[in-house]
């Protein structure tokens, strides 16, 4: 049986780059950007990266003359937002003058739209109970005022890594 031969056709320029190792700067180069790459990944499993409402709220006192005192609140959810959010989420409150966040869950949503704004921006109203006594209360306690701050409804906790490669694994599986 004859042996078959193999004829390369390449050119004098082309053998001569592919005889050549690369250089060193290049292959530490690409060794690094492949450790920096897996550094990333596996660092973004440990980053939390939850999905959140934020709004404005206002936080009045529940009752008058009792011992203690509760806190309720209400804020506007925005139209396009509703959907990730239900009665019984935690919600994290931070008051202006006070150091420290609160945490409260959500009691109501309103079932009536509402707008506002220059825009017509629609809204749902949702109702507010703060489940811990606040940090300045004795303080406070003299105020009538309501108490103006910002609240932070976390949705979904997830972290940075679920982010990234979860809408890609349900693109692939599903």
């Amino acid at each position: 049986m004859p042996e078959k031969k193999t004829t390369e056709i390449r050119s004098r320029a082309v053998r001569e780059i592919l005889s050549n190792k690369p250089h060193l700067v290049l292959r530490f180069a690409s060794a690094g950007i492949l450790i920096l790459l897996c550094l990333f990944i596996g660092l973004s499993w440990f980053v939390p990266y939850p999905a959140v409402v934020v709004s404005k709220i206002t936080i009045q006192k529940d009752g008058k003359g009792s011992s203690a005192q509760k806190y309720s609140g209400e804020i506007d959810i925005p139209l396009r937002q509703i959907s990730s959010v239900k009665v019984g989420q935690q919600v994290n409150v931070r008051i202006e003058g006070i150091p420290n966040e609160i945490e409260g869950t959500i009691e109501a949503i309103d079932e009536e739209l509402k707008t506002k704004g220059p825009q017509n921006r629609p809204y749902y109203r949702s109702k507010i109970r703060l489940t811990k006594p606040l940090a300045n209360e004795r303080n406070l306690a003299a105020s009538n005022a309501p108490l103006q701050g910002d609240a932070r409804i976390i949705t979904e906790d997830l972290r940075l890594f679920e982010r990234i490669f979860g809408k890609i694994q349900k693109v692939i599986f599903n």
